[in-house]
């Protein structure tokens, strides 16, 4: 099956996004290749998914409110897509976690989230 993306601006960056079985899901190949470089770094995705806490995340999207699991497609999908002509090959992930990773990759971003919800928590 043949992903279409959208491309979406996210703060400074571009993320392909899709839809997958009615579930948008983010491209972070792309993401990942924006912040390592615009900040000179050399973050993996590798090292994200290996933490305790992904996992733990991982399991808990895994598990619905009624008792079923849930299909790990619906959370992570490692893809083949066309790029360019060229057929490559990255994670697709759903923007629960997408959002943790952004907290794990950027401390800017996470702060930004932690005073988003303490501000909004007050109205």
């Amino acid at each position: 099956i043949e992903m279409k993306f959208e491309e979406i601006d996210f703060y400074d960056y571009k993320i392909r996004m899709c839809v997958d079985n009615g579930i948008r899901m983010y491209l972070v190949s792309d993401l990942l290749r924006q912040y390592n470089e615009k900040h000179g770094t050399n973050k993996r995705f590798g090292e994200y998914l290996q933490s305790e806490e992904t996992q733990e995340v991982i399991k808990h999207l895994l598990k619905r409110e009624d008792g079923n699991q849930d299909d790990i497609s619906n959370v992570i999908q490692y893809i083949s897509f066309s790029d360019s002509g060229s057929t490559k090959t990255g994670f697709i992930i759903c923007e629960e976690l997408l959002h943790m990773f952004l907290m794990w990759l950027d401390p800017d971003f996470t702060w930004k989230v932690l005073h988003f919800l303490s501000f909004s928590k007050g109205m």
